[in-house]
């Protein structure tokens, strides 16, 4: 063998210690952890990055889902904004078309009526039941009756 010696404890036939020396060795080993030790601390780093990416990679869902959000509100407030127009203007013509004025003129226009004056007011009586062509008395008052 070369350079490695190996020395074996026995202790009732059984191995007690098995080390590993160095004929000539007088160089300290730098790297005292053992394997296990160094595999747990890969791990650990290994679990940290993937749990950094994770984190990473759902950061940035949330901000396309919240993008989304805002650009659909803005979208809905365009809509909102045309249709309230829309409103507006279908009210306008609303009131356009059911206006007083508007039912004024086709009234006299199209069927020829017109607001009542004094000559073509018909007054109804309603105990009698009876059309009545003059306007009913009305009591003046003493001096009322003094100009007439």
């Amino acid at each position: 063998m070369s350079n490695l010696a190996y020395k074996i404890e026995v202790e009732e036939t059984r191995v007690v210690k098995t080390t590993r020396n160095k004929k000539t060795s007088n160089n300290k080993k730098t790297n005292t952890k053992p394997k296990s030790m160094l595999n747990i601390v890969a791990l650990q780093i290994a679990s940290l990055v993937i749990l950094s990416a994770f984190i990473a990679i759902m950061t940035l869902n949330d901000y396309s889902r919240l993008s989304q959000v805002k650009d659909n509100i803005e979208r809905q407030k365009r809509i909102n904004a045309s249709l309230q127009k829309e409103i507006s203007l279908l009210e306008s013509k609303v009131e356009e078309v059911f206006g007083s004025k508007k039912i004024e003129e086709i009234a006299s226009e199209r069927l020829g009526m017109i607001y009542p004056t004094e000559e073509n007011r018909i007054y109804i009586n309603s105990k009698e039941q009876e059309f009545v062509r003059k306007k009913p008395e009305q009591s003046v008052g003493l001096l009322g009756n003094l100009i007439k």
